[in-house]
């Protein structure tokens, strides 16, 4: 009798380990989404290494905000991601470029990082008071990372149209002579 009650317990034991590791899968599973790796055709850079860097950034707030499980928070942490993703798009079409993207992705997205980190922290204790300062914050960067990104793309056309002129003045003398 003793021998089959050792059996049933280690089946149970080993049925019970089992149902922990799926539950413990699935979690893993479900958790925060992993941000998109850079395209490995693009040879090292400075700016692809910005882009990497900015990207570390910003899936370190989307887990600091996942993990406090509030709607509200979460979009505002996701319409940030996009708005710097329209900037690492930017950065990445046009590589040369990238100092002018520097302050934002170099500076300003690390102090981000920093401030949602905080917010978390705050949030955790003392619950919606520290909700309204993070939407607001997360809002006008939004907005800043927005603007820097057509403001990169504006002067990478501007630089274009420059070019377009002096190319049309070359041709132009070229035809005279």
């Amino acid at each position: 009798m003793i021998p089959f009650l050792v059996r049933l317990a280690v089946i149970g034991s080993a049925l019970w380990v089992a149902i922990n590791v799926v539950i413990t899968w699935m979690r893993a599973l479900t958790g925060p989404r992993k941000a998109e790796a850079l395209p490995p055709t693009l040879p090292p850079s400075p700016a692809r290494d910005m882009v990497a860097d900015a990207v570390k950034c910003v899936t370190a707030i989307q887990v600091e905000i996942a993990g406090l499980k509030d709607p509200e928070m979460w979009q505002a942490a996701s319409a940030f991601e996009a708005a710097v993703g329209r900037l690492n798009a930017a950065v990445i079409s046009d590589p040369e470029r990238y100092r002018l993207a520097r302050r934002y992705l170099g500076q300003i997205l690390p102090a981000a990082e920093e401030a949602a980190v905080k917010f978390a922290a705050l949030y955790r204790t003392t619950g919606d008071d520290a909700k309204a300062p993070f939407l607001e914050l997360f809002g006008e960067l939004t907005n800043a990372f927005d603007q820097a990104a057509k403001d990169y793309m504006q002067a990478t056309a501007a630089e274009v149209l420059v070019e377009a002129d002096v190319l049309r003045d070359l041709l132009e003398r070229a035809r005279r002579h």
